[in-house]
């Protein structure tokens, strides 16, 4: 599954300042109990109207059953800079990792006055979530 990628290699993609926001159609909880049951240490949205998933292309209709498997690659000043249309879950946070290298957001570790880390939060988007059969 692919939120499992992402969940396992989480500080790698920390290190990388990156943020992680699955997005699906099911309900709150249901979306809460998934990313329980999988210790998903990232947000799954609720997208029960379609509305976000049908701006970004992961679903044609309002009452369509399944999202498309795509997700975006968001910069640090909120452009898409990458767009992922065909998924392959077992290597897709291999592919998001090499993208930010690419896109320079290998944070060296830094902390400011407060003890916080700083540095740009490019956010990586999944237009799609838990599906009948485990996701």
């Amino acid at each position: 599954m692919e939120g499992r990628g992402f969940r396992d290699r989480i500080q790698e993609f920390a290190s990388r300042n990156a943020v992680i926001v699955g997005v699906s159609f099911d309900s709150q909880a249901k979306n809460r109990a998934f990313r329980e049951k999988n210790a998903f240490p990232f947000d799954l949205l609720s997208d029960e109207d379609r509305s976000v998933s049908m701006r970004y292309g992961a679903a044609k209709k309002p009452r369509q059953w399944f999202a498309r498997r795509i997700s975006y690659l968001i910069d640090p000043e909120g452009r898409i800079a990458r767009v992922y249309e065909k998924v392959k879950p077992g290597r897709h946070a291999d592919e998001v990792l090499t993208a930010l290298d690419e896109l320079g957001c290998k944070v060296e570790r830094r902390t400011g006055g407060d003890g916080a880390e700083h540095g740009p939060r490019p956010a990586i988007r999944n237009m799609n979530g838990p599906r009948a059969g485990g996701g």
